[in-house]
């Protein structure tokens, strides 16, 4: 998806529709914090002039406090575990904050909406391309050429002088881990032991992402 930001406007700004946030468009709105230098607080996110996302679908994506806060960390680099909570609340303490400029206010009546959707070609193993010939569901490792693949792009696999086409129906991206991991790494978090939430976060940290990719055939 040919995701970017292309403004800042508030996050209870009514001319401006909310969408969903997909992981591609989170990925695009990570992307645009990080080139511009920007640092504020789930809190400004929700409280302050130019804090909520505009993606070129001339939509919003808004969050929670914590969830912003994860944003803003994958920003600056911080992918563990506990990173949203050093940029999900308001900084009493006054840390400096660095937010979109005037400039880059979104104003919905000069948006000219776009053709986001694209064609990714992946050349994928013989495992994965019968998996994708037999099932519904792809699973691969999350590489940077599927970095913004979000559902309505179409995902062309080429394998050994094969090749298939598939409209992508749902891209879910998740680390690598059992349903029992996900639910005891979450579990240490309320032990309050140093310990255990240590090798938690060095299990979390350890973990690959995946992405889930459930496709839909097309005829060649």
């Amino acid at each position: 998806m040919k995701y970017k930001v292309i403004g800042w406007t508030e996050y209870d700004d009514t001319s401006v529709e909310a969408e969903r946030c997909s992981e591609a468009a989170l990925r695009a709105i990570i992307r645009d914090i990080a080139e511009h230098g920007y640092l504020f607080t789930g809190w400004d996110h929700q409280e302050s002039l130019r804090c909520a996302p505009v993606l070129n679908d001339g939509k919003k994506r808004l969050f929670t406090q914590r969830s912003f806060g994860g944003v803003m960390a994958r920003a600056h680099g911080d992918y563990s575990r506990m990173g949203y909570a050093t940029y999900a609340f308001d900084w009493m303490d006054g840390e400096k904050t660095v937010k979109p400029p005037a400039e880059r206010a979104f104003n919905p009546r000069a948006f000219t909406p776009e053709e986001l959707c694209e064609e990714i070609t992946l050349t994928v193993t013989p495992k994965e391309y019968a998996a994708a010939l037999t099932g519904d569901v792809l699973v691969l490792d999350d590489i940077k050429e599927l970095d913004l693949l979000d559902a309505g792009d179409t995902l062309m696999l080429l394998c050994d002088g094969g090749c298939a086409s598939y409209l992508v129906a749902d891209v879910e991206r998740k680390k690598d881990l059992t349903e029992d991991e996900e639910i005891d790494i979450l579990a240490s978090s309320y032990t309050f032991d140093p310990e255990k939430m240590r090798k938690a976060d060095e299990r979390y940290e350890r973990a690959k992402w995946l992405v889930h990719i459930t496709l839909n055939k097309q005829e060649n």
